[in-house]
């Protein structure tokens, strides 16, 4: 069985709690928009923390690749507001190219990301009430 030794990238999982996906399954749009900012919030946050790459000049920081998908449901069909975030291992140089990053810190502190998320829609919420 062969094992893997590369991976493209990383899924990253931010789900709102129940009471807040039970909000936006009940037709508050605040609570989406709380949401999607808690995200892009973290986002911010990994790509200044998290996407390094080595050059000939030393480390270097780059550009997050990654792309979101929304979701409104479980598997299970219950109201769970969440989205998940493809983290590319590639950072986007300033000069246009695109270099290796190492994903290991993430997962590392995907914990401590979640409780950033948490935080970041927390603050969302009370805002926009």
């Amino acid at each position: 069985m062969p094992v893997e030794t590369h991976r493209a990238g990383n899924d990253c999982t931010f789900s709102a709690p129940k009471s807040v996906s039970i909000a936006y399954a009940a037709g508050v749009d605040q609570a989406r928009d709380a949401h999607d900012s808690a995200v892009r919030s973290v986002l911010f946050h990994m790509e200044e923390h998290y996407c390094h790459y080595r050059s000939a000049d030393g480390i270097g920081c780059g550009d997050m690749v990654a792309a979101k998908f929304d979701h409104a449901t479980s598997r299970n069909v219950d109201p769970q507001l969440h989205s998940h975030v493809f983290v590319v291992n590639a950072v986007h140089t300033g000069d246009g190219t695109f270099r290796a990053n190492e994903p290991r810190a993430i997962f590392l502190d995907q914990k401590s990301l979640g409780l950033l998320y948490r935080q970041a829609l927390a603050h969302e919420l009370s805002e926009r009430s």
